[in-house]
């Protein structure tokens, strides 16, 4: 092929990942004015405030740890330093992440260019494009798409054996979240496995291996670092919260594997994106009885790994679906490759093969079966909430007694969510227990627990106002006689609960001296500040 040619077909390539990101743009743009929504809303974007206006900071102390979750804080970092150059409009911060999952999927065609081929590169871009999951993130002012982005970076540089950047990659990566480890963790046991099967040269070479085991593991040391310093500042490595939710009981371990399996390998359409490549591995190794280059199978096998590691790691822990994030993209270049390896010489049937799976995955995100953070559904969800706090600004509630559930309340009194008008005017009685001094209620389709059909039983309500759209509804109910409201087992068994997590934290002495520290910081009584501790402890169980 000539020079001509060649230059050629490298700008059909580029013109084609410019028109993904081009109609990813245009389509994420009407998202980027949206309201914050779950774990946006709280704690994240009250945390990357905070670093805006406290000043630009690494140290674990930079911001409340009830709102960094004790998570590292280069997100935070970063995304408060975007807001000193673009400003602190929902447009400009929701555009923070919308950069980095642009940045993405650059990085996984580069990725597939360099270690697969081109074409693999860009369907793997494509086809990434299109998982629903990626589409609701990529504007969510959350780690999962930095993580991803430092996670595909750290995997190249390590293949391509460029050490000092890979030491820089691997370390942001786990500065951003904790996870981020177990890209480094199979990365060594890579080591081993090129030890012990795939390199020979290994064997005799042990300095070798040990050497780059070395390169391996610095990153982790370095960010012990971090840790070590939140320890001494907080008196605990890992945020305690996040340490309870942690399982090791074999039963829920072996539950959560398959729910994970579930969600990455046939979830949200990607049941086509599975069943092609079980049919591209049986073309190619008995129908047409080739072998994968040995290189590319190398780089197939290592992302399967990690896609099968990460699945572990997560039964471990709370299980949340946006948390996978960091498995697509190793998904989708496993995927392109082989299509591209399997039907190379039939390109009638990989035509085929691309459309189908394409429309397939568009049908998925136009039907937004639920209003969770890993689907487009939650633009509903947004948006009747949205319409909820307006209606209750023009009625001027804010002197009303509110009861709702946790987000509305958040939306209802958060001046950084992004719902109220005028963030220097808050509903001041949003509360989350009933009782006979409530005005309104507040129910929606998240969230909604069983406590809220006894009060829905017991009291007399009137229905004021509903907003609804698709499977999102938001109801505002007035109270007319507010009559012993809770179910009393319910009642009871929430109380059960609160009483179990006060008592877990007065005997975790690192659990009480951080209750103690936000009790001096709030100026509120420690038993208040335990309490209000171990009902946050229960609605993270709902």
């Amino acid at each position: 092929m000539n020079q001509t040619n060649l230059t050629q077909k490298n700008l059909y390539y580029l013109l084609g990942l410019a028109g993904i990101i081009i109609v990813f743009i245009i389509f994420k743009i009407p998202h980027l004015s949206l309201p914050f929504y779950w774990d946006e809303a709280w704690p994240f974007s009250h945390a990357v405030h905070k670093m805006y206006e406290n000043g630009l900071s690494l140290l674990p102390d930079a911001i409340p740890t009830e709102i960094s979750r004790g998570h590292p804080l280069l997100f935070h970092f970063l995304a408060a330093a975007w807001m000193k150059v673009f400003g602190t409009s929902l447009v400009a911060i929701n555009a923070f992440p919308l950069f980095l999952s642009v940045l993405l999927i650059i990085s996984i065609y580069l990725f597939g260019k360099k270690f697969l081929s081109k074409d693999a590169g860009l369907l793997a871009a494509l086809i990434f494009c299109l998982q629903a999951v990626f589409l609701a993130q990529s504007s969510f002012l959350l780690l999962e798409v930095m993580l991803a982005l430092f996670g595909i970076w750290t995997f190249y540089f390590y293949l391509t054996k460029q050490r000092i950047w890979y030491i820089v990659f691997a370390t942001l990566l786990m500065m951003t979240k904790e996870s981020g480890i177990v890209v480094v963790a199979v990365l060594g046991a890579w080591e081993i496995v090129r030890l012990l099967f795939l390199n020979k040269t290994y064997k005799t070479d042990t300095k070798r291996f040990l050497l780059n085991i070395l390169i391996i593991v610095i990153p982790v040391f370095l960010v012990a670092i971090y840790f070590v310093v939140q320890k001494i500042i907080h008196g605990w490595f890992f945020f305690p919260l996040h340490v309870d939710f942690m399982s090791f009981t074999p039963g829920i371990i072996k539950t959560k594997f398959f729910i994970i399996l579930n969600f990455i390998f046939f979830a949200q359409g990607r049941y086509i994106i599975t069943l092609l490549i079980l049919i591209a591995l049986v073309v190619h190794l008995f129908i047409r009885k080739s072998k994968f280059i040995e290189s590319k199978w190398e780089v197939m096998s290592l992302l399967t790994l990690f896609i099968l590691a990460f699945a572990v790691f997560s039964s471990l822990n709370f299980l949340s679906n946006r948390y996978l994030l960091i498995t697509l993209p190793p998904l989708t270049l496993i995927f392109a490759h082989l299509m591209i390896e399997a039907f190379k010489l039939m390109r009638g049937l990989l035509v085929l093969a691309i459309v189908m799976s394409v429309v397939i995955l568009v049908i998925f995100n136009t039907k937004k079966i639920n209003n969770h953070d890993d689907n487009l559904g939650y633009i509903d969800q947004v948006k009747v909430h949205q319409k909820m706090v307006d209606y209750c600004e023009q009625e001027n509630l804010f002197d009303k007694s509110i009861y709702s559930h946790f987000l509305m309340r958040v939306n209802l009194t958060s001046p950084y969510a992004g719902y109220l008008s005028d963030t220097n005017k808050k509903f001041k009685q949003v509360v989350h227990e009933f009782s006979e001094d409530v005005d309104y209620c507040i129910f929606s389709a998240i969230e909604y627990y069983p406590v809220f059909d006894s009060v829905k039983l017991a009291a007399e309500l009137e229905t004021v106002k509903e907003f609804r759209k698709n499977t999102a509804w938001v109801t505002l109910y007035k109270v007319i006689s507010p009559q012993a409201p809770i179910d009393t087992a319910a009642k009871a068994l929430y109380e059960k609960r609160v009483r179990f997590y006060v008592d877990k934290i007065k005997k975790d002495s690192e659990w009480l001296k951080m209750v103690k520290k936000k009790a001096g910081k709030k100026n509120i009584p420690l038993d208040s500040m335990i309490r209000l501790d171990a009902i946050y402890m229960v609605e993270q169980e709902k």
